[in-house]
C-alpha cells in the first residue's frame, strides 16, 4: 500500500514537470510561427514593390512607346475657316476692351501724346498725328491704332514669328518655294510647321524682348491712362502672348496664311476693308487701321478694320500698300 502511495505521489510530482515542457514547446511554436508570419509579410511586401516597379516602368514604356506612335503618325493642328475668322473677332475685341477700359477718361486723353500712328524708322509714308480736336472715339481709335501697328509689326508681319531678318526671312521664303515645286504637298506643309517649331526653340528670348519693347513704346500713351498700370500691362501682355499662339498655329497649316495692314492715307477699298464710320465709297481714305485683315492664300477670310474718312483729294491717289521688307530691328 505505501509502495503504491509513493507511485502514485511520484507520477503527481512529474505531471506539473511535463505540463511546463508541453507549455514551453507551444511557446515556442508560437514564436516559430509569428517569424514565419513576419518573414512572409517582409516577403509579400517586396514581390508587392518589385510588381508595383514592373508596372511603373511598363507604364513608362507604354507612353514612350505611345509618343514615339503619334510621331509617326503626326496630325497637325487644322484651323477651319470659322475658326480663324473667329479668333480675329475675339482678338480685335480683346484690343477694344482693353483701350476703353485702360483710357476710360475723357479729361486725361485730352493729354494725349502727338505721336506718329507707326513709331517705326520702316514705315513709308509721311503719318499723320493725333490732335486734342479729336473726340473720345476717334482719340480710342487712335490708340487701338498705335497697339495694332506694333503688333503687326513684331507678331504678326513676319514670316514665321520671331523672325524679323530680312535675309533670313528670305532664305526660309525660299527654301518653301522649292520645297512646294519640288515635293508633294502634304511634304511641303510638313516642312512649313516643322519649320516654325524649330524656330519656335531659340526664339524664345526675342520674343520676349519684343514683347517688353512693344509694351515699353505703347506706355508713350501711359500719361492718358485711367487703370491702374500693373493691370493694365498684364492685360496687354496676355494679348500680346494670344496674338503669338494665333500667329503660330496659322504658321502650321497646309494652307498659307499672311496679314493686311494699310497705312493712313490709304485708299478705302470696299472688298477688303470694314469701317467702324461708315465712310466708304469713292473719295474715302483710311486714316487708322484698327485691325489687320487676314488671308487664306487669295481669299480673304478677315477684311481690315479701319477708320476712315472722306478725303475728295484722295479720288486720284493710287493705293499705297506697305510689304514685308522693313529692317530688322
Amino acid at each position: 500500500m505505501e509502495t503504491r502511495v509513493a507511485m502514485d505521489e511520484g507520477r503527481y510530482a512529474a505531471e506539473p514537470t511535463h505540463l511546463i515542457n508541453g507549455i514551453r514547446q507551444l511557446h515556442s511554436l508560437v514564436l516559430e510561427a509569428e517569424e514565419r508570419c513576419r518573414r512572409q509579410k517582409e516577403e509579400n511586401e517586396e514581390m508587392r514593390h518589385k510588381a508595383s516597379k514592373l508596372i511603373q516602368q511598363k507604364d513608362q514604356h507604354i507612353v514612350e512607346l505611345t509618343d514615339r506612335l503619334n510621331d509617326l503618325q503626326y496630325h497637325p493642328d487644322i484651323l477651319d475657316d470659322d475658326e480663324a475668322t473667329q479668333t480675329m473677332v475675339n482678338l480685335s475685341h480683346e484690343l477694344d476692351v482693353w483701350v476703353k477700359g485702360s483710357f476710360r477718361n475723357p479729361d486725361l486723353l485730352e493729354n494725349l501724346p502727338r505721336l506718329e500712328l507707326v513709331h517705326m524708322v520702316y514705315s513709308p509714308l509721311p503719318l499723320e498725328t493725333i490732335d486734342n480736336s479729336r473726340n473720345t472715339h476717334q482719340k480710342w481709335a487712335f490708340i487701338r491704332a498705335f497697339v495694332t501697328s506694333y503688333l503687326f509689326y513684331y507678331f504678326f508681319d513676319p514670316y514665321i514669328v520671331g523672325v524679323r531678318k530680312p535675309d533670313t526671312e528670305y532664305s526660309l521664303t525660299t527654301i518653301e518655294s522649292e520645297v512646294f515645286d519640288k515635293c508633294p504637298g502634304h511634304v511641303a506643309g510638313n516642312w512649313r510647321s516643322a519649320t516654325s517649331m524649330a524656330i519656335q526653340s531659340f526664339v524664345k528670348g526675342y520674343l520676349e524682348d519684343a514683347a517688353m519693347n512693344c509694351m515699353r513704346e505703347i506706355e508713350q500713351l501711359g500719361s492718358c491712362a485711367s487703370a491702374d498700370p500693373g493691370v493694365r500691362e498684364k492685360k496687354l501682355y496676355e494679348l500680346i502672348q494670344s496674338c503669338v499662339r494665333f500667329k503660330r498655329r496659322l504658321e502650321r497649316q497646309p494652307a498659307q496664311y499672311r496679314f493686311s495692314h494699310a497705312s493712313s492715307g490709304d485708299k478705302f477699298i470696299s472688298g477688303t476693308m470694314q469701317s467702324v464710320t461708315g465712310e466708304e465709297g469713292e473719295g474715302a481714305v483710311v486714316d487708322f487701321c484698327l485691325w489687320p485683315g487676314l488671308w487664306k492664300g487669295d481669299v480673304l477670310l478677315y477684311p481690315e478694320t479701319v477708320w476712315s474718312r472722306m478725303d475728295e483729294s484722295s479720288v486720284e491717289d493710287y493705293p499705297r500698300n506697305r510689304n514685308s521688307s522693313h529692317p530688322s530691328i
